[in-house]
């Protein structure tokens, strides 16, 4: 092996460790200005477990319940009162994503079913994200910027922490009428 191919082999490894750690880096950035959001939002709505904003999977169920009001799924025009049902249709859209990862593994027909499932998740997940974070940012913010904020989320989902972070300094339009229905819902 002669020199020019240690350097660039050495420089190749250093490159990679460079962008493990800026990816990283920026993925714990992003995490903790979501987790620091979500929680001050929780806080500030009266929610007696704000820190769920920390625990992954566990903040997609506090930003589905902080809203207290009907659940309505962008398209179908189907609405729930009970805003579990939220969280259970994300984790429905999760396990149909890790199921199809791993039907990929199944050379010609794995790749079919990818083909046609993932953007069936992907459609999925916008028609039912949308709502969940539109009531949230509603919450602290008039209906244009909540529908500016939420749409960026979804488009661009790195964006949400940022959003959540700025959301989670504001004060709440309504705090009286949602500590009165959050205590008679409990």
């Amino acid at each position: 092996m002669s020199n020019y191919e240690t350097v660039i082999g050495g420089a190749y490894i250093v490159f990679l460790i460079l962008y493990v750690v800026l990816v990283l880096g920026i993925t714990v950035t992003f995490y903790i200005l979501n987790s620091i959001g979500l929680s001050n939002m929780a806080k500030k709505l009266g929610h007696d477990k704000p820190w769920l904003a920390w625990i992954p999977g566990a903040c997609v169920y506090l930003m589905c319940m902080l809203p207290k009001k009907e659940y309505k799924i962008l398209v179908f025009n189907k609405t729930f009162t009970d805003r579990k049902n939220a969280f259970w249709v994300w984790l429905i859209l999760l396990g149909a994503g890790f199921i199809t990862g791993i039907l990929c593994a199944i050379p010609f027909i794995g790749w079919i079913i990818a083909i046609l499932v993932y953007p069936a998740i992907a459609f999925g997940s916008v028609i039912t994200g949308y709502p969940i974070l539109k009531d949230l940012f509603d919450l602290f913010h008039d209906n244009k910027k909540a529908m500016i904020f939420s749409i960026v989320s979804i488009a661009a989902p790195i964006a949400q922490g940022v959003f959540f972070f700025i959301t989670g300094k504001g004060e709440p339009k309504i705090i009286s009428d949602y500590s009165q229905r959050n205590e008679a819902s409990m």
